[in-house]
């Protein structure tokens, strides 16, 4: 070829077994997995680099994205992790205020969308709503990392039965072209919000400023004094 392709370079690899032996390693583990959990501290508003890279190297042509057949017909929904469950777990320095629905730094849900939509909802996975703790790096009292963990185990009793993020699939009828979502599919939306299919409320379990501990409610989870991640009204 005239310059190298990164994408074609990875699926060659992945058909013809030559990948790395780690890389091989960590497709078999997301293929045995029921469920996936990302924990991270929140890094620059998103993933940490390490984080990134784990993804760029296991997600290879031909597995995570151009499954099947090449193309990008099984994608968003569909894919070949379609059925497991996915979820966050993410610390962040500043207070739960600043990732409120006016917060300086934006709602958490918004900031993570590339990593829930793109990297785990892309190849079928399920995503349950993010589980943040915010001053993560202000927790000083015994009580307050009690709250931490009641709020974590409370959220894990839920992995199996809560309901996921409802993301629109690409392949449910909202994209006609699997590309551009259809005019009358959440007429008046644009960006982010659009791509949620119903309802959704939920609010991030904060610790720290709040100490919170969180409770699965119907599939969403809420603690006392946090804040909302985002709301979606309108189908």
């Amino acid at each position: 070829p005239d310059r190298l392709s990164f994408i074609m370079e990875s699926g060659h690899a992945y058909v013809t077994g030559n990948q790395r032996p780690d890389v091989v390693a960590e497709q078999a583990k997301l293929l045995a997995a029921d469920a996936v959990i990302l924990q991270f501290p929140l890094w620059w508003y998103g993933v940490p680099a390490i984080l990134k890279g784990w993804i760029e190297r296991v997600y290879a042509f031909g597995f995570a994205y151009g499954y099947q057949n090449g193309t990008n017909e099984f994608r968003f929904g569909d894919g070949i992790l379609k059925g497991k469950r996915a979820l966050v777990n993410v610390q962040a320095g500043g207070p739960g205020a600043d990732y409120g629905p006016r917060g300086i730094n934006a709602p958490i849900e918004q900031l993570l969308f590339p990593l829930t939509h793109g990297a785990l909802f892309s190849p079928g996975m399920d995503v349950l709503p993010t589980h943040a703790v915010y001053s993560a790096g202000h927790v000083s009292t015994a009580e307050e990392v009690e709250a931490i963990k009641a709020g974590w185990r409370a959220r894990l009793a839920g992995l199996f039965t809560d309901a996921p993020i409802p993301f629109r699939a690409q392949n449910g009828g909202d994209f006609p072209d699997r590309h551009t979502m259809a005019d009358d599919v959440a007429p008046g939306q644009t960006g982010i919000v659009a791509h949620v299919a119903e309802e959704l409320r939920f609010v991030d379990a904060v610790a720290g400023d709040a100490a919170a501990i969180a409770s699965v409610v119907n599939g969403a989870y809420r603690a006392n004094g946090a804040v909302e991640g985002w709301t979606n009204e309108r189908g």
